[in-house]
């Protein structure tokens, strides 16, 4: 079900909405990992100059994490792959594909963060090799083209709508 003031049904037919809605999903994923894990809403600072410096510190770690968990992507076996030989990107026995968990590389990212601005170029390979070997470490599965409504676990608290019946 949706909802639009646009008239012409012609010029934006029904099944350009989900198009839309889909192509928005990494600003919204953007802004979860920016207010979710990163906290990007408590700042340190004071002035505007600050927090502009706080934020472009949060999206330099976003995009640094990203960067991590292309290459280390790229690094893992191909999914069409058999599962016997991609046992290291396959959920074990049901051969369900897995994808880099990106709230841990960036964690990763953000614990050697000066490593990666500070160390020596000479050590500064090696160390990347073991930082994409943690990185890799943790994965979680793809779940694509969800089909059903997603249900909340999230408990109830006294500032929900009085009165009304918990959603199902």
């Amino acid at each position: 079900m949706y909802a639009t003031t646009l008239m012409n049904q012609a010029g934006y037919p029904a099944d350009c909405f989900a198009d839309l809605y889909h192509g928005r999903w990494g600003i919204e994923e953007l802004y979860k990992v920016s207010k979710q894990f990163i906290d990007v809403e408590d700042f340190h600072s004071q002035t505007e100059r600050g927090v502009k410096h706080e934020i472009y510190g949060h999206f330099l770690l976003i995009n640094l994490a990203r960067l991590f968990e292309t290459d280390t992507r790229n690094r893992l076996p191909c999914d069409d792959q058999p599962v016997e030989s991609n046992a290291t990107t396959s959920w074990p026995q049901t051969g369900k594909t897995l994808k880099i968990n990106f709230k841990h590389c960036l964690s990763v990212v953000g614990r050697h963060l000066e490593n990666l601005v500070l160390m020596p170029a000479r050590i500064l390979a090696s160390w990347l090799d073991k930082a994409m070997v943690a990185v890799a470490r943790i994965r979680q599965r793809k779940r694509p083209g969800r089909q059903y409504p997603r249900r909340s676990f999230k408990p109830r608290t006294r500032w929900n709508s009085f009165g009304a019946a918990p959603k199902p």
